[in-house]
């Protein structure tokens, strides 16, 4: 072999160490995922609601086409990773696929010819525990023959290889081979006279799995830091953080694993995506769950475990809808707790407070009651039903009953707006204020919706009644007043009548 072939192999030997091309792409995939689960839209407001500029069905839509992208960018870099690794490297082979490419260094008959090239000065060593180093070499201080340049260094008994750069006798890049299907490709600093802190590749091979990490190894206290992949079958392991004793232990560290990557079907591709901090392989304290479909942060586990807690919601799927906000979890499921915004399948919509996935607290609560019209309650809620408060309506029909006496248009049927302002019993109107787009106002008791008991009813001229309702008319004692607080007409009313000769006046 001649110096043009040696520097050939060398050559070829920069290239198989040079990690720059898959460490950007890993970077860039990394990159890419977070940007898709940070780029969803806001959660809508009450206006948006109102204004349909946001619905229940949007929602989906952007959730089903941010799942493909994320999908998509999954699959597309894990066919991209294992073309790129394995045609470099091939895997399956690696240790032969090396050997043949660096023949030279561990060939007897090539030795042989190196060594008629002193200018190349190689060497064989062999030392006392029978390890063998073949390949540049020089004298030291003390006129000792030292590993310096590149070679080949065999260690004894246990067979694992040392192939690439040295100085001074100590290995510094290349590639180590330890039990025959554990790689160690990038460069080494040595620590002491045994252990050395790494920076590069590593590949672990066995029968079902590959494991392969980007990053910095500190073989003696055994930590890693950087990206590291887990490939079996179709399933795809993905985690950027530091490992300790091959666990997953840091604060900030990124996973991803996904199943069915070699389907040729994007949807049968399943995958999860966790954020934050790792104890001894699970996620520990305050970390997310970021999917399309449901996107928790700043999860509290339970002490000494994973089992979460609590957390906050983004765009979370549940049974009812879409949540935004604070969730409690039960076993592995979460539900709204405290504050948040639950946007319905049906396009009602609240904001407020929860407890146990129920409405309970102060909150605002709409809902459509047509295409155009719509209700809002503002108030108190116990159990998802309104307790006190206000409800602002758009449409609300008392009756289907026409009837051909009414005190002003405020009581005909289809009233088109009303404010309410009072107490509620099973999401019913109880006692309150019912104010009138008309201007008109009643302040009493309501049953079935409608007034019922108890009430005074106030007239934009100046006028009241005050006195007993049933079904929305005056019925029972009551007395009727003008504007300057002057009883008009009192007595018994029976369906708005009085009797036979006094009615109720007609403003």
């Amino acid at each position: 072999m001649d110096d043009l072939n040696i520097e050939i192999t060398k050559s070829l030997f920069e290239v198989f160490v040079d990690l720059t091309e898959i460490s950007e792409s890993i970077s860039t995939f990394q990159k890419q995922i977070l940007e898709l689960l940070e780029n969803k839209k806001h959660f809508p407001d009450l206006n948006s609601i109102i204004n349909k500029t946001y619905t229940y069905e949007n929602f989906l839509e952007d959730t089903k086409n941010l799942g493909h992208e994320i999908k998509n960018t999954i699959i597309n870099f894990y066919a991209e990773f294992k073309k790129d690794l394995f045609s470099k490297y091939n895997i399956e082979d690696l240790e032969n696929f090396i050997k043949e490419n660096f023949g030279f260094l561990f060939s007897l008959e090539n030795f042989k010819i190196l060594r008629k090239y002193p200018q190349n000065r190689f060497k064989k060593i062999l030392y006392e525990d029978n390890s063998i180093y073949t390949g540049q070499f020089s004298n030291n201080n003390y006129n000792k023959v030292i590993r310096e340049g590149f070679g080949y260094f065999e260690l004894f008994p246990s067979k694992d290889i040392y192939l690439g750069i040295f100085e001074n006798d100590n290995f510094l890049k290349g590639i180590f081979i330890k039990n025959s299907n554990n790689f160690y490709i990038g460069n080494f600093t040595p620590a002491d006279a045994r252990f050395y802190k790494f920076y590069g590749m590593t590949i672990s091979l066995s029968s079902k799995k590959l494991n392969i990490s980007f990053g910095s190894i500190d073989i003696k206290n055994k930590t890693s830091r950087g990206d590291f992949f887990l490939i079996e079958d179709d399933k795809l392991e993905y985690f950027s953080g530091t490992l300790i004793n091959d666990e997953k232990s840091c604060e900030a560290g990124f996973l991803i694993s996904s199943l069915n990557t070699n389907s040729t079907n994007i949807d049968d591709l399943t995958y999860t995506i966790i954020k934050g901090e790792f104890l001894n392989d699970i996620p520990n304290k305050n970390f997310e769950i970021l999917k399309p479909e449901f996107h928790v942060t700043c999860i509290e586990t339970e002490a000494n475990t994973n089992k979460p807690l609590k957390g906050l919601v983004k765009f979370a799927k549940i049974n009812r809808g879409v949540f935004n906000g604070e969730a409690e979890f039960e076993d592995y499921s979460f539900f709204p707790s405290n504050k948040g915004n639950l946007l319905y399948e049906n396009n009602t919509f609240y904001t407020g407070e929860f407890c146990s996935g129920k409405r309970n607290g102060n909150g605002v609560y709409l809902a459509f009651k047509s295409e155009s019209k719509y209700l809002i309650t503002d108030g108190n809620f116990q159990e998802d039903q309104l307790t006190i408060g206000k409800i602002y309506n758009d449409y609300f029909k008392f009756s289907e009953d026409k009837n051909k006496n009414k005190e002003s248009n405020s009581e005909k049927v289809g009233i088109e707006r009303f404010i309410f302002d009072g107490n509620f019993e099973n999401n019913q109107f109880k006692t309150g204020t019912m104010h009138y787009e008309n201007g008109d106002k009643y302040v009493g008791e309501f049953f079935d919706n409608k007034r019922y008991g108890g009430g005074t009813y106030f007239y934009t001229s100046g006028s009241y009644y005050k006195g007993e309702w049933r079904k929305n008319m005056k019925h029972g004692k009551g007395k009727y007043y003008d504007k300057n607080n002057n009883i008009f007409v009192q007595g018994v009313w029976e369906n708005n009548k009085i009797d036979n000769l006094f009615h109720a006046k007609e403003e």
